[in-house]
Order: C-alpha cells, then structure tokens, then sequence
C-alpha cells in the first residue's frame, strides 16, 4: 500500500511540474517549483521501487538529497544574462521561505544521522584528515560565493553558501553509509566483469567497447539536443556570434569582406571595420573547425561532435598513461559535468582547443614508442592548432608538453622527435603571421589587439600589470581598473566558485576531492602530467586582467578540466584509503556509492535547472529571430528595433556573407541616417521591422 501510494504521489508531482509554463512556455521565465516537484516526484517513484527492497534506506536519503539540492537552487539569483550567480540577500529570503525551509530540514536530518550512525560502518580516518579537512573549508570557503557590494553580504551569502553544501555533503556521505553491502558486492562484481571502474577490478571487460565507444555517442545526442533545444543553434555570447561570423566567410574562401553599407547598421561587437575592410578580431583555429559546420549548413553541431571526439581522445591517451578502469572513470565522470556538456553545445573555441590538447599528449605517447618523429610532427601540428585557436594556452601547455616528452616517461624523445614537432610546430604556428598581415597590415599585429586599440587603446587589454590594463567598459566583471594583486585574487575566486559550481553540478562542492588530493596525494608518473597543465593554466591567466566572464562556466581554466577530474579520482582514492580500505573494495564501494549519488543528483536537479533556468533565452536570445526572418517570402531589408545589442546579434548571422546576391538583409536601426544609406545600398526591396512583441520577450516582425 505504501509503494503505491509513494507512486502516485511521485507521479502527480512530475505530472505537475510538466504542465507549469516552465516546460511549456519557458520563455516567459523560470518558476521555482518546477525542478523541486520534477525531482521530488522522480525521487518518490525511485523510493517506492526500492520500499521492499534492501535499498529502501538509501532511497529515502536520495529523495531527501534530490529535495535539498533542487529546493537550494531556489534560493540562488542566476539570470539569463552574462553575470556571477549569487544567492539572494537574507532580507529577500522570505519569498522563497519554503525552500529554505527544504534545506534546513535535509541539513538537520542529514547531520543528525550522520552524528548517530554506527562507527562499525567504516573506519576510523587517521589524524592527517584533520589537517586535510582545513586546508579544504579553506579553499570552499574562498570559492563558495563571488564579492558583491558590501562585506556583509558577501559574508552571508558564504555563511549560506558552505551552510547548504555541508547538508548535501552529510546527506551524500549517509546514502555511502546506508547502502547495503551485498547489493554493492553485486553491482561491484557485475562492474568488474564488464566495465572496470574501481582499482580493485581487473581485466578489459565484456561490455568495454561498447562503454568506450556508446559514451561518446550518447555525449554527442546529449549536447546536440542541448545545442538546438536550449540554445537555439544560435549563438548567445557576443563571441560566438562572431566566430560564426568569420566562419562563414572562410567558408567562402574569404579572409575578410568589404565593409557594409552603414557601419552603425551593421555594428557587432568583436568586428573590426576599419572603412575598408570588414572582419572578426579572433584567431583562424576555431573558425577555420566551424566553416566545416557552415559548409554542412549546421554549424551548432561542431561542437557535440567534438564533444564525442574529446571522450574518445582521451580515452585512448588514458590507456597509455593509465589502467583501463581510470580511463573509464574519469570519461564517465567528465561526460556528466555540466561544465563539459553546456560548453560543448555553444559556439565557443574552448571545447576545440582541449581536442588539440588531447590530440598531441596521445601523439606525444605514440612518437615516445615509435621514435619515428612523425607522431612528434603531430604532437607539433596540435600545439600549432592550439596556438592558432587561443595563443596564451599554445604559449602555456607547449612547455609543459615539451618537458612530458623529454622527462615524463621511459623512453624520453630523443633528438630527431624533438626536431620533427618543433619543425611541424613552427610551420603551423608562423601561419598566424600571414593572417595577421593581410588584416592588420603587419605580421605582428594581431587582429584581436587591433581591435582593443582600436576600441580603448593601446595597453588596454594586454597581458601583465599595471594601474591602465583592463577594458573600463566591462567593470561588472572587472569592477576595480587596471590589473593588480586584488584583482588576481577576485578572478581567481570567480574562476574557483564557477568551477565549484558547474563541474559537477554537485550541493556539496565540486572541488572537495580535487581539493583533498592537491594536498595529500603523492604526485609522480603521469599524474605530474596533468598536474602541470593545470598549474600552468592557472599560473599563466594570472597575468591577464580578465577573469573570463561566467557564460558555461570557468572558460578561461577549461583546460583544467581533465586535470580536475583526474584530481578527483584521486581524492576518492584518498579518502577510501584514510577510511580504512584493505584492498578489498569494500571502503571503495561506498565511495563511489556517493560518487554516484552525487552525479545523478545533479543530472536531475542541476542540469535542468541550468537548462531551463538560465541557459534557454540566454541573454534573451532565442530562436523566434531566425525563424521571423525565415518566414519571409521575397528578399527584404529588416531593421531590429532595439536599443539592445544582443537583439541584433540574435540575427545578424542571418545576413548573406558579403551582403550581396540578393538575399534578405537585416540591419540595426540607427536611426533617420543610417536607415536611409541602408536602403539607398539595397534599393527596391520591402522594407519590413523586427522588434520585441509587446505581450512575451519574443522578436516579431511587423504586418505589412
């Protein structure tokens, strides 16, 4: 009776949440019950599954895990705009009473058992947890909420902050606890003859294949759906908007177009027209990967499938560094962060510049033995491809790489490898100097500082320090000018927070493992590898005045990612081992118990609150834009009627490339002037005008 009664309690509260407007109508806003009742009632039907069954206690201890991480979701401020979340301030907090109510419930439940729970069920930890414990408050603390105006609020919003991740990190640790052994034995065996993950299991496994290769393929479905589904296939970031841009004209065999008509019509920003010339301020590498997309006539799927690519990638360099159940642990563990999955659906150059990472540590392993130097000219070609993508991480990672080469590994390269990759690396990289010439005027010159000069002046957005370096306009993320020791120390709590938060997408914390591992585990072999990258991107953005901006996450440290997900399959071996583990699995088992827990809790609330709640009309780009432009059934000129830029970025993709053929052209209304040359420029067209409909956010276009 109590089985059926949890069922239809639990599926009248999905039912619920997928009627609210959230799911049917989301572009007229997030609505906070939406996620809690979709997560409660996924959580009552998993309990009434398991009522009779030895999984009985752990279910109930989800279902109160999945409440407390989707009800404290609701207490943070996340708009759909380009700024650091931030719970709300205590004085709000009554609104959203009931869900604060929610965590307070899971905390004192959840501390409650935890404090009463037989110490029979694991180890005593040594003494080293102690010290290990401090260093990690200590670095959550600091990454648990980003300054806002006042010290007070920030001190609160920290208090709450660490308040609800230590409930969630209680409530995780009690399902590790309660979970009954023998089922875990089962599922440990049934792992291990299959799909090795854990230390303790050995062999390639009967389903390994299809693991290897079915995960990347789900990935690929997964950030495509999110791609078209979330975001549109359009891109949201005034970055994205122009990589597409310069996309599609290297498509066409262009390295730059002639300038438009009326420059104030066809302002972008990151465009460069200097009177004659017409083209983006970013580097060749991820434009060059996103014309193939422009080429298939769907460039929003370049990035899914290099998601695909990347899993597989390292997959394969895993297993020469690796045993085969790390490999397979840390692509499961990197393909359910939402870190990964929403970087991977936009139009930024990130996700490329981690396949030439990837790509050239695979060729560094190959060439150390084949010592041919051909796997050396590819490791040289991807660190080019680097280079020419984002030039900063070519300028970090190359050294690190090179060091792995000469020193990581029995056999270090010799002679001839390390002449094969400088030789291939030099050429690929020298192809920046052309490009830069034919846009600039001097190989020296990128376009991306032609730009900022243009823009703000010399010395403006360069590395280094100084009271001048930074671009004023962007003070909401930058808030204090120029680049000092205060601002290294807010763009690496923003980076740290943001990494917390969407690697995982976990309530107690994405970094604590990671955290626990920096501190206690003995670095050597390839871990030091990894290690490195990380210190060397973290260390080198030191030196440069912008954090990255928050838009799908930590962008700017996104090559941490692998390292981090490294660290915590590290840090979950740590702590089994101060929890008393003998070999046998058995301390293993719970770990990865909460592991799992943890993630497929995010998958539940999380994901789909970052989806729906934010990243769907991102910026309040949606794609109504395309679809107006679209309906039109003869070539016209349509002006956006809009004082916001991001209007005009949601269709300005829509133009033909060079403004020619005929085509509909959509233009910004600048105004009496700037109208009149767009029409003198394409004469005898309609003249149509998209603007925002009065009644919901949507771009409409007018009756004619």
């Amino acid at each position: 009776m109590v089985r059926i009664l949890t069922w239809v309690a639990g599926s009248a509260f999905v039912v619920t949440a997928l009627v609210l407007p959230d799911w049917q109508y989301p572009e007229l806003g997030y609505r906070q019950a939406s996620i809690p009742l979709a997560a409660g009632g996924l959580g009552l039907l998993l309990l009434g599954a398991a009522w009779t069954g030895r999984w009985r206690r752990s279910a109930a201890l989800f279902l109160l895990l999945l409440l407390g991480e989707a009800a404290s979701l609701q207490l943070v401020d996340a708009p759909r705009y380009a700024v650091y979340q931030h719970y709300v301030p205590w004085s709000e907090m009554d609104s959203r009473a009931l869900w604060l109510a929610v965590v307070l419930v899971q905390a004192v439940v959840s501390v409650t058992l935890l404090v009463s729970a037989r110490r029979s069920r694991c180890a005593g930890p040594s003494g080293v947890v102690c010290l290990t414990s401090l260093f990690v408050f200590g670095a959550i603390a600091f990454s648990a909420a980003v300054p806002t105006v006042g010290l007070s609020r920030y001190l609160g919003e920290t208090l709450l902050s660490l308040g609800v991740m230590a409930a969630a990190l209680a409530n995780v640790v009690l399902i590790a606890v309660y979970a009954p052994s023998e089922s875990l034995l089962d599922v440990d065996r049934w792992l291990s003859e299959r799909i090795p993950l854990a230390p303790h299991h050995s062999g390639s496994g009967r389903l390994q294949h299809l693991f290897v290769y079915g995960l990347p393929l789900i990935v690929t479905l997964a950030t495509a759906s999110i791609a078209w589904f979330v975001l549109g296939g359009t891109p949201h970031v005034g970055d994205g908007v122009s990589y597409l841009f310069q996309a599609r004209y290297l498509a066409q065999g262009h390295i730059f177009l002639p300038s438009p008509p009326d420059a104030a019509a066809f302002e972008m920003s990151h465009v460069v027209n200097d009177g004659a010339r017409w083209f983006s301020k970013y580097f060749p590498g991820w434009p060059g990967v996103l014309a193939l997309g422009v080429v298939i006539g769907a460039p929003w799927m370049i990035n899914p499938l290099l998601a695909g690519l990347t899993l597989l990638l390292l997959h394969r360099c895993l297993l020469r560094l690796y045993e085969p159940w790390l490999a397979n642990l840390v692509i499961l563990l990197v393909a359910v962060s939402p870190w990964f999955l929403f970087m991977s659906s936009g139009f930024m150059g990130h996700p490329v510049s981690l396949v030439w990472t990837l790509l050239a540590l695979l060729a560094t392993e190959r060439e150390r033995r084949a010592r041919t130097g051909e796997w050396a000219a590819v490791v040289g070609v991807s660190v080019g491809l680097l280079f020419l993508t984002r030039p900063l991480e070519g300028v970090l990672l190359a050294p690190v790489i090179g060091l792995w080469a000469w020193r990581g590994g029995e056999p270090g390269w010799g002679a001839r490898s390390f002449v094969s990759c400088g030789i291939a690396g030099s050429i690929t990289g020298a192809l920046m100097l052309p490009f830069n010439r034919a846009l600039t005027g001097r190989a020296t010159m990128t376009p991306f500082r032609l730009w900022s000069e243009i823009n703000y002046g010399p010395g403006a957005d360069v590395m280094g320090f100084g009271p001048n370096v930074g671009i004023p306009d962007w003070d909401s993320i930058d808030p204090i000018p120029g680049h000092g020791f205060i601002d290294v120390l807010l763009n690496m709590n923003k980076n740290m927070t943001s990494t917390n938060v969407e690697l995982f997408g976990w309530g107690g914390g994405s970094l604590v493992l990671a955290c626990t591992a920096v501190l206690l585990w003995r670095w050597r072999g390839p871990d030091l590898l990894f290690l490195g990258i990380g210190a060397a991107v973290i260390i080198g953005h030191v030196f440069y005045w912008f954090p990255g901006g928050p838009d799908y996450g930590a962008r700017y440290w996104y090559q941490i990612l692998i390292p981090l997900v490294l660290m915590t399959v590290r840090g979950a071996q740590l702590l089994a081992r101060l929890l008393g583990e003998d070999g046998s699995g058995r301390i293993v088992r719970r770990v990865a118990t909460g592991l799992v827990a943890a993630s497929a809790c995010a998958l539940l609330t999380f994901l789909p609150w970052r989806a729906w709640g934010k990243y769907y009309r991102y910026r309040d780009i949606g794609a109504d834009g395309r679809e107006a432009v679209a309906s039109l059934d003869r070539p016209s000129i349509v002006f956006v009627e809009s004082e916001r830029l991001s209007d005009y970025e949601s269709v300005f993709n829509l133009n033909p490339v060079d403004l020619q053929g005929g085509e509909t052209v959509v233009a910004w209304d600048r105004g009496l002037r700037s109208r009149a040359a767009v029409i003198e420029a394409f004469p005898d067209r309609p003249i149509r005008h998209l603007r925002r409909s009065e009644s919901n956010p949507r771009l409409v276009l007018d009756t004619p």
